[in-house]
């Protein structure tokens, strides 16, 4: 190895090194950076980005299904760092950026549809505290163990909250997205699923559906169970017999067993796991999923609290899944968004499969020039 070879080895390490002070940890995550700093002194400004494999996994191939040995991009509500989460509109943005997928959230209403909201607490995310034609409809109740007061979904037709407008709950982060506020409506699923039929007609690809059913245990103590509302959706479409369009994913084991009951093989699973539930990812509790889920999806904060993170993709495939990361932007990158292609590099050579990302613009085009540098 030459001089500069060492030195650029040595700020990648150092840049490493920086991100476990960040965290407050004392073992190797698994995020990488661009090889040139701001602080190096040899490489030049002409230098191209690139990304450090030489400490990762190699064998990273990938096959069944969502392992196709690419990259697939998620938009996660769509695109909502330019449009509100959950809109048709921000769905429309995801799939002209060139998302591989879609990811929905959903919870129910009071005549058992399936809305397209992260929360079935509406105040965070519509304009509904403003329309005086439901302020008899606040109230408070207990969700999940927590005393929530505000206006909830399972109180409300769909009919009724198609009619309310979507808000962008932090507009400090996105300001693009926020200015949309008012102008946008509220869609369910089975809209959604029209939505894409449609755009699916008119592309020269087949864009699929992630579902990531909300709240599961409360709707189902109300008697309101998403399972049979999914599965209905799904039929409604015709999607049963598409093969891998569509992916169920929630931490709810009972919720995801029920549907492989009701949907059959043709529909995915994913096991999704917090970062609050990172005990989940050792190889014994990988190899005791059941062999009805497809997809392990994996929080970022959940990285760092592994012994091995960097092994992670590995062990999810010796144990017969693909893995999704979430959330992917520039916004969560760990050096920063400038370090957005050394970190999607990283993970596309660990072996990830699927990124679920709340800007998905920017991580297909960022993929897409890491690919043509290389080509």
């Amino acid at each position: 190895m030459d001089g500069g070879d060492e030195d650029q080895e040595w700020w990648v390490r150092r840049a490493v090194l920086a991100l476990l002070v960040v965290v407050g940890l004392a073992t190797t995550v698994y995020a990488v950076t661009e090889t040139r700093t701001e602080l190096s002194t040899t490489a030049s400004d002409e230098d191209p980005v690139e990304v450090v494999t030489d400490f990762l996994p190699t064998d990273a191939a990938s096959e069944g299904p969502l392992r196709l040995g690419e990259v697939l991009v998620v938009g996660r509500g769509g695109d909502p760092v330019s449009r509100p989460a959950g809109t048709a509109e921000s769905f429309a943005e995801a799939i002209a950026a060139g998302a591989s997928h879609v990811e929905a959230e959903v919870v129910m209403t009071q005549d058992d549809q399936l809305l397209v909201r992260s929360d079935n607490e509406l105040s965070a995310s519509t304009d509904v505290a403003e329309r005086s034609e439901f302020a008899d409809r606040e109230t408070t109740k207990v969700v999940d163990g927590v005393e929530t007061t505000g206006w909830f979904t399972e109180d409300f037709t769909l009919l009724e909250l198609r009619t309310l407008r979507a808000v962008e709950p932090d507009p400090d982060l996105r300001p693009t997205s926020a200015a949309y506020d008012g102008d946008l409506a509220l869609i369910g699923l089975d809209d959604l699923l029209v939505q894409l039929a449609e755009a699916n007609a008119e592309l020269d690809r087949e864009v699929g559906i992630f579902v990531q059913p909300r709240r599961a245990t409360y709707f189902r103590g109300l008697r309101l169970p998403m399972e049979r509302a999914i599965a209905k959706s799904i039929r409604r479409a015709r999607l049963l017999n598409e093969p891998e369009r569509v992916t169920i994913t929630s931490s709810d084991r009972t919720l995801l067993q029920r549907l492989e009951d009701n949907v059959g093989d043709n529909v995915l699973s994913g096991f999704v796991v917090d970062a609050d539930s990172a005990d989940l990812l050792t190889d014994d509790e990988l190899a005791g999923l059941p062999d009805t889920i497809d997809l392990v999806a994996v929080e970022l904060d959940a990285f760092p609290q592994l012994d091995d993170p960097q092994g992670l993709p590995e062990a999810v495939h010796e144990a017969g899944f693909a893995i999704a990361i979430y959330p992917i932007s520039s916004a969560n990158a760990p050096q920063g968004p400038d370090s957005l292609p050394g970190f999607l590099g990283g993970l596309r050579d660990l072996g990830v499969d699927v990124l679920l990302s709340d800007a998905p613009g920017e991580v297909v085009e960022v993929l897409a020039d890491l690919e043509a540098e290389e080509d």
